[in-house]
């Protein structure tokens, strides 16, 4: 079920930018998409919490996983961190396109594509929060 709710929510965001007229590829913004995954990275490698990562995945993903309750009440709490992290990561890639949007100011033909891919950026991070990581420490806080 996780990731059917996953689906429909990435599912809900790629629809309703189709029927407003926006490409769909903007979403697939690779360098907002690489702060992202950085940013994700980053955390659990500073705050040695990898491992907790791991385990809070396998038992979202199989519901036969065995958890105790306070390593499960831990991976709840970092999916909540986690979800905080992109949003935060999400809007440093939007200062970063609109510093490009500020650089490249005198070319008439790319400030439009260059705001609009800037202004992407924190729904993207809103849309990933919300389709893994709050799912995610949803599930393991309801599981207990």
């Amino acid at each position: 079920m996780y990731f059917i709710g996953a689906f429909v929510v990435l599912s809900g965001v790629l629809l309703a930018s189709f029927l407003k007229g926006i490409p769909i590829a903007l979403f697939l913004n690779v360098p907002v998409i690489t702060v992202i995954l950085f940013a994700i990275a980053g955390f659990l490698i500073s705050t040695s919490n990898s491992k907790t990562f791991a385990h809070g995945v396998k038992a979202v993903i199989s519901s036969k996983y065995n958890f105790d309750d306070a390593e499960r009440e831990s991976a709840a709490g970092l999916f909540k961190i986690l979800s905080k992290v992109v949003i935060f990561a999400s809007l440093i890639a939007l200062m970063f396109g609109l510093i490009s949007v500020l650089y490249g100011i005198n070319d008439a033909e790319t400030v439009g594509f260059r705001l609009t891919t800037a202004i992407i950026a924190p729904i993207s991070g809103l849309a990933i929060s919300l389709a893994f990581f709050e799912p995610a420490a949803y599930v393991l806080k309801k599981e207990k």
